[in-house]
């Protein structure tokens, strides 16, 4: 991002940091601890997969044991409106087999009964409710029958009330009650017990007395680490992501065992134990809906699978998953020769489903009755046949498959569904269905318990604490053809007078987690040769069960599944009087919701409900009821209905409804609303949620960030589509002990650099901080003579030349700000001159002592500080580096070689504080020349001032680092969808990824994004929609190249050139008090919304301070996410904040307590902001006419221009070649002139709307639309999209891109400029006329019809 302005100085007040706070087992069982050690330094995690389970690659460990009590963080609880940051979870740690014996473990804690909740009676049924004396009180027969609700109150009464139980009982009876809530639909009440287990990593569940199977020496096995790790990770997420994270760590430590491990049975263990890691991951993975992800894990499982039928098994998981994604033809390659079902034509048959071929379906199915997939047979030919219209003989198929007992999730659904569709009496036969399927359910269990209770009656006894042994595992009836039933059973033992701590049953939309819940109670689970496992959409895992495996039934999974299903069909209570009043008002939305609702594995791929309605007629022929007349005159009143609104519609009388509907609130009321309700405490604890660890883009800090406070705000405000949008770059990562800077000659001047930061916060606040490096810097190990260089400008480079010193084969210290802003560009300029290396570093006289008291008393750089940042060429390539001009989505083959690319440098560079260049420009003394100009001197105490030259100390310069082609990187992306043009967008950006902390860069955008996004959700649950869609995004990868934006930008830019109508940037949002903003389009619409919000510190409005300053709006250059929206797409862009002082910036400094101090300690600029922010998207999204303004634009063209020929005219070449500016004067002034024209027509319609009291006619609502169309088109008409800059062609805008030589500023006519810096004449008249042809036509377009 841009630099900081260091102009101005502030100062403020202290705070003092908050705490995390930590969930941790109580006292006694926690050895008390001593005086706190110092921390050692901890760098940031590089690559997230550098612990996948299943790498390639071994991964690196560590022998250190966890810290002590390193517990993990207590959610946030309902009544605190604005929690803490939750810490990310570290990884698992290796522990030696030589730990000290720890002492016998108090497990008081876990047994309390405050600590388990009751379990809501509200989501069983009436037909599946039952008395506790129903079921048993042994133990494994109600985990045998599948009665987990009865077995988990077992569990917890018998951990509660027996006076004395041994360690491992009591960690078996925590294992079943967790897993049972978990596989019964009530996760998220097993979430929160879990956390009573606090950090199942802790020293304290360790021990050398017990060696278990395990391998090590944890009292928790292996089993339960697994459960409690997920659960935990739900309980302080909420979704699957922080699961997929503790497989992974838990993979990293699979590893280490395996590798250790010298016994082949141990080893056998710790490999199937990786594979089943491998599966959850992936099964996690659809749960999260990243179905692409899980394809490929999958995929790279199948070349390592041993078995022939798990490879098959793999491989149809994989083609079900591209059926899931639309891919049939990749799915057909999949199975193609590979799965014994193809054969047999049962994924033929679904083939035919899924490509809407509903009669060869039937066809191929009525082929497939009788054999071995006959259930799976009959169920989709029920669905096949309610598609084509025969409900009549679905009906009976699916009624006779309940009577035989083949009872399960989609099944009833359906069955239900076509109730809805044929009778009058839905709700009485769903009932009597509800009735029959309980009945069925209860008579298994009877038989199968008696079964079960014979043959152990000898193997079950009372221990002698009057609790109930464990039994082994129970043998399985090898009965063909026989599906088994799970009864729901009562949860009248566990309701008391407590209120339910969660509503945990699981609605009809939401995702179940079938696939993770199938391994919880593998001792009790029933397999049965030819069974059947049927698909239902809430489970992608079983789903390819479904087809995996011909003879698998879960019982756990139908048991939630069975729940949700009854609960769809809405049975009632009986005697309800609220009953009949409601059936009327249900029935209407019947038909098509039950439509909708098909439960089918495929139903995105079957007809849609338009084509079922053009179906409806020829259904009548199979009904088996007489017309009621009552129910044929409603229909005929809704057909009158709508006739009458569709005469109202052609009149033009209600056009413009739309956007009366979702703009249902007085405009001016709306403004008022979204600045009354920007928070400054709101945005204060944002950003301390914010910067609580550093936050690397690729580290687990940054996905952590994304994730759990980014997405979940986005998520709690309501937004739509929200997500993570992926991209896999190249990034780099510095090693410890990987970077040196030394002087090693002479002797006597040997020295080395300190190169970290001293920790920003005291050890005890375990703040995590990243190394010193530069981002995209080059790899490299050098030595050479010391010389300096200014600010490693070319004119810089150019003086030393002149004064006779040659910089070929040095290593070149240049100074950070001044003639050359661009670091980048510093060691570019270091390279051109022969330099083999390059050292920035941080000057007082720029941003330390020199400027005002240093942190931590004051705003500015302490000694130590040091200014990380991406030494990229973003002038030259922005984004990924490896793949310019195109998205570097997962997969991608396509990669530009780092080797010779124009966006990397060529020589390694490294940052430094001063406090150490302090001793290597000590060094230069009586080398080369002494520097005389003041303006070439820094302001490092005690320094004579002198070039050096090849006689120079000799400095080696090390940068090795870790460098990743492929490192994933997440965007978070979050909507609302306008009413009148929902496919215009405005799109609002800020960016997530810090070099450390992040306080003002980009934590203080951050932290005001999120109160903007909190109050769009409120107007949104109020009823409010746009005009124009809003797309909020928190990029990812900016401080590297602007990557996250770039790629993005990429991978629609043809639908971004079309639909995006603007994009509103804010990246250092505050640090200091000078309102400053660039994209001159937006002046007036801007000046608007700052003349309503007043300044901080005065009496006068933003608007006033602004004028009276003279402030104008310049152009936007580079160093934020605005650079591909505006260069590459053709947005109008516009990038926003209050600047100030230098501040201690890319350094882990600046952090929360900085910001607190002295950035702005009331957060009343934050507050500011947010207010400026929110007023302009609701304008640009919200007014009817867009508030772009082109006759503003059109001035500041024409000073372009001017300034073109001024510069061409004050050459430095004594005789400058001509270079004809009239074809582009012309144009930019036929463009003032159109664009003078284009704005009468708003004027004409804002004066017509007046004079007819705000009726806006049909056509004249179709002008204004279009109108806005086309000033949007505008900008994006200004790219040369078949060309672009000459050497720098990703670059296609016309007026704005980067400088060539300074990145952070604007180059106006660029193509022009370019050519004139390199003297290349000719090419500059090339640029101008192509310029003017651009700009002409563009102009012209305005006034086209």
């Amino acid at each position: 991002m841009d630099p900081p302005d260091l102009a101005r100085s502030g100062s403020g007040s202290t705070a003092k940091r908050h705490k995390v706070q930590y969930y941790k087992p109580p006292a006694p069982m926690i050895p008390s601890k001593g005086p706190a050690a110092p921390l050692t330094r901890r760098s940031t995690k590089g690559p997230l997969d550098i612990v996948d389970p299943l790498a390639s690659e071994n991964p690196p460990t560590s022998s250190a044991p966890a810290p002590e009590a390193a517990a993990i963080p207590i959610p946030p609880t309902p009544s605190s409106a604005h929690s803490t940051a939750l810490l990310p979870q570290t990884p698992l740690p290796e522990r030696s087999r030589s730990r000290s014996p720890a002492p016998a473990a108090d497990l008081s804690f876990l047994l309390r009964p405050e600590n388990f909740h009751p379990i809501p009676q509200g989501s069983i049924p009436p037909p599946f409710r039952s008395s506790p004396a129903a079921f048993s009180t042994n133990l494994p027969l109600l985990l045998r029958q599948g009665n987990y609700i009865p077995a988990a109150i077992l569990a917890v009464k018998t951990l509660t009330t027996a006076p004395s139980l041994p360690p491992q009982r009591i960690f078996t009876l925590l294992y079943t009650r967790l897993a049972c809530l978990a596989v019964s639909g009530h996760e998220t009440l097993a979430a929160q017990e879990s956390l009573i287990l606090g950090d199942i990593h802790s020293p304290f569940y360790f021990s050398t007395s017990r060696i278990d199977d395990d391998g090590n020496s944890c009292i928790l096995s292996w089993s339960l680490r697994l459960l409690v790790a997920r659960l935990q990770a739900l309980a302080v997420g909420g979704d699957p992501r922080g699961a997929v994270q503790s497989y992974y760590d838990f993979g990293a430590y699979a590893r280490s065992q395996y590798k250790r491990s010298s016994a082949p049975g141990s080893k056998d263990l710790w490999k199937r134990r990786l594979r089943d890691l491998g599966y959850r991951t992936g099964n996690s993975l659809v749960a999260m809906g990243d179905l692409e992800g899980a394809m490929h894990l999958y995929e790279s499982f199948i070349s390592g699978a041993q078995e022939e039928e798990e490879k098959t098994v793999l491989k149809g998981w994989v083609a079900m998953l591209c059926i899931r994604m639309g891919d049939l033809e990749g799915a057909k390659r999949w199975t193609d020769a590979h799965l014994t079902q193809r054969k047999d034509g049962v994924l033929d048959a679904l083939f035919m489903m899924a490509e809407g071929r509903e009669e060869d379906a039937v066809a191929a199915w009525r082929r497939l009755l009788g054999g071995q997939y006959n259930i799976l047979a009959r169920h989709n030919l029920a669905v096949c046949l309610i598609y084509i219209g025969a409900l009549a003989e679905a009906t009976d198929l699916m009624e006779e498959m309940v009577d035989a007992g083949n009872t399960f999730h989609a099944l009833t659904f359906n069955l239900a569904t076509v109730y809805e569709l044929r009778t009058e009496q839905a709700r009485e036969r769903k009932a009597a269905l509800a009735a029959r399927v309980a009945d069925h359910l209860r008579q298994a269990a009877r038989e199968d318990g008696k079964s079960v209770e014979m043959r152990q009656r000898q193997a079950i006894a009372p221990s002698n604490d009057g609790t109930l042994v464990p039994c082994p595992p129970l043998m399985v009836d090898e009965k063909p053809n026989k599906y088994e039933f799970l009864p729901i059973p009562t949860y009248e033992e566990a309701t008391s007078s407590r209120p339910s701590s969660s509503n945990s049953h699981l609605g009809p939309e939401e995702i179940s987690h079938d696939a993770e819940r199938q391994g919880l109670l593998g001792r009790g689970q029933s397999r049965q040769h030819n069974g059947y496992q049927p698909p239902t959409v809430e489970s992608a895992r079983s789903s390819l069960d479904s087809l995996a495996s011909s003879g698998a039934i879960s019982h756990r999974s139908s048991v939630e599944a069975l729940q949700r299903e009854i609960q769809q069909m809405e049975v009632e209570e009986p005697g309800d009087p609220n009953s009949r009043a409601q059936r009327f008002s249900k029935r209407l939305t019947s038909l098509t919701h039950s439509l909708s609702s098909i439960n089918l594995p495929f139903r995105q791929w079957l007809p849609s409900g338009q084509y079922m309605r053009a179906r409806i007629p020829s259904t009548l022929q199979g009904i088996r009821f007489q017309p009621n007349w009552i129910i044929v005159s409603r229909i005929f009143a809704v057909f009158l209905v709508l006739f009458i609104i569709w005469l109202f519609l052609i009149s033009g009388l209600f056009t413009g409804a739309s956007r009366r509907m979702g703009n249902r609130f007085d405009p001016d009321s709306l403004r008022t609303y979204v600045q009354g309700h920007i928070d400054a405490d709101n945005i204060r604890q944002n950003l301390q949620r914010a910067t609580q660890f550093d936050h690397m883009a690729g580290t687990k800090g940054n996905y952590f960030l994304a994730t759990e406070v980014v997405e979940k705000t986005f998520l709690q405000a309501g937004l739509e589509n929200v997500g993570l949008e992926r991209f896999d770059v190249y990034l780099n990562y510095p090693k410890q002990g990987g970077r040196r800077v030394a002087i090693i000659d002479p002797p006597e001047l040997a020295w080395e650099a300190k190169i970290e930061e001293e920790l920003a916060y005291p050890a005890e606040f375990e703040a995590q901080q990243t190394m010193v490096f530069h981002g995209h810097s080059k790899t490299g190990n050098v030595t050479g003579p010391l010389i300096y260089a200014n600010y490693g400008s070319r004119q810089d480079f150019q003086d030393l030349k002149d004064r006779g010193i040659d910089v070929k084969g040095s290593v070149v210290i240049v100074r950070y700000y001044g003639s050359q802003p661009d670091r980048s560009l510093k060691v570019k300029g270091a390279e051109l001159a022969g330099a083999v290396g390059c050292i920035i570093y941080s000057d007082p006289a720029e941003d330390g002592f020199i400027k005002g008291e240093p942190y931590p008393k004051g705003r500015f750089m302490p000694n130590d500080g040091v200014q990380r940042g991406s030494v990229a060429m973003s002038s030259w390539v922005v984004g990924d580096v490896l793949s310019p001009g195109f998205a570097s989505l997962p997969g991608e083959r396509r990669r530009e070689s780092k080797e010779n690319n124009p966006g990397l440098q060529n020589i390694p560079s490294i940052p430094l504080a001063w406090r150490d260049a302090q001793r290597l420009l000590q060094a230069l003394k009586g080398h080369g020349k002494k520097i005389e100009d003041s303006k070439a001197k820094g302001g490092v105490p005690e320094v004579e001032w002198w070039t050096g030259d090849s006689n120079s100390p000799t400095v080696h310069l090390m940068n090795d680092q870790i460098e990743k082609e492929r490192k994933g990187i997440y965007n978070v992306l979050g909507k609302i969808t306008g009413v009148e043009q929902p496919e215009k967008s405005i799109i609002v950006g800020n960016h997530h990824d810090a070099w450390c902390f992040g306080g003002a860069d980009p934590g203080s955008g951050t932290a005001i994004m999120l109160e903007v996004v909190r109050v769009f959700g409120d107007l949104r649950r109020a009823g409010w929609r746009p005009l124009r869609s809003i797309e909020f995004a928190s990029w990812d990868g900016e401080e590297y190249n602007m990557i996250g934006s770039t790629e993005h930008v990429e991978a629609r830019i043809a639908d971004l050139r079309r639909d995006a109508f603007a994009y509103l940037n804010v990246d250092v949002a505050v640090t200091g008090t000078e309102f400053e903003a660039g994209g001159p389009i937006f002046e007036p619409a801007l000046k608007r919304v700052l003349d309503r919000v007043p300044d901080p510190d005065g009496n006068r409005t933003l608007k006033e301070l602004w004028e009276a300053k003279k402030t104008s709006m310049d152009g936007l250059g580079s160093g934020s996410d605005f650079v591909a929206f505006l260069d590459l797409a053709g947005t109008s862009s516009l990038d926003m904040g209050f600047k100030g002082a230098a501040f201690p910036y890319h350094s882990c400094y600046d952090n929360f307590d900085w910001m607190v101090k002295f950035g702005d300690p009331g957060f009343q600029y934050h507050k500011a902001l947010g207010q400026i922010w929110a007023l302009l998207i609701l304008d640009m999204a919200d007014r009817p006419l867009l508030p772009l303004d082109l006759s503003v634009y059109a001035g500041e063209v024409t000073k372009y221009v001017n300034d073109l020929e001024t510069t061409n005219a004050q050459s430095k070449n004594p005789k400058p070649p001509h270079i004809d500016f009239r074809s582009l004067r012309d144009a930019a002034n036929q463009f003032v002139v159109n664009a003078r024209i284009f704005e009468d027509w708003g004027t004409a319609w804002s004066n017509a709307v007046y004079e007819s009291r705000g009726f806006e006619s049909t056509s004249l609502s179709n002008q204004r639309i279009h109108h806005n169309n086309k000033m949007a088109d505008f900008e994006t008409d200004l790219l040369d999209v078949d060309g672009g800059l000459p050497g720098r062609e990703q670059f296609k805008h016309i007026i704005y891109a980067p400088q060539l030589w300074n990145n952070y500023g604007a180059a106006y006519f660029p193509g022009v400029r370019d050519a004139m810096e390199e003297e290349e004449w000719e090419l500059a008249q090339k640029q101008v006329d192509k310029a003017a042809r651009i700009l002409d036509s563009a102009a012209k377009k305005l006034l086209s019809t």
